[in-house]
């Protein structure tokens, strides 16, 4: 998963959906919660500060308890072992896994700069800027792909 790729989508966390109900801010041991980045069809992303190394990190959490059952938490455990043996810039670092208020989480790394599609405006691109914009693509997939990694979310 490429840094631009989990801002786009990392566990297909969209942007926020201003027609959708909202999610309610949780309490996350050790974070403090600043905001939610996006939300996918079982996950929500949340921006937060790691309050004891006092950084920026991107929460993901399983969206509630219902969603919790053994099988997705063990997706969610192979996805946190995934992440964590790929070690490449292009790809966020796992920094954190745990569990909050009985659902599971990961911190990863977080990266400035918004979505893809908010970048690109849903417009063509010029190739000069469309070829700088791919290139972290083009380099963290094969690197995934050669360690196992079949990233779905590009």
């Amino acid at each position: 998963m490429s840094n631009s790729e989990f801002r786009e989508s990392a566990t297909n966390a969209g942007p926020p959906d201003e027609a959708a109900a909202p999610i309610a801010r949780r309490e996350i041991p050790g974070f403090e919660v600043l905001g939610l980045i996006g939300r996918g069809g079982m996950g929500v992303v949340y921006k937060a500060r790691h309050i004891a190394l006092n950084r920026l990190v991107a929460v993901k959490m399983i969206r509630s308890a219902e969603d919790a059952d053994a099988e997705e938490r063990l997706r969610f455990k192979i996805e946190a072992e995934t992440v964590a043996r790929l070690q490449h810039p292009h790809i966020v670092q796992l920094f954190q896994i745990g569990e909050s208020e009985g659902l599971p989480y990961l911190a990863f790394e977080y990266v400035e700069g918004g979505t893809l599609a908010a970048l690109c405006r849903h417009e063509p691109q010029p190739v000069s800027v469309a070829v700088e914009l791919v290139e972290p693509f083009a380099r963290a997939g094969p690197f995934a792909h050669r360690h196992g990694v079949l990233q779905r979310d590009l």
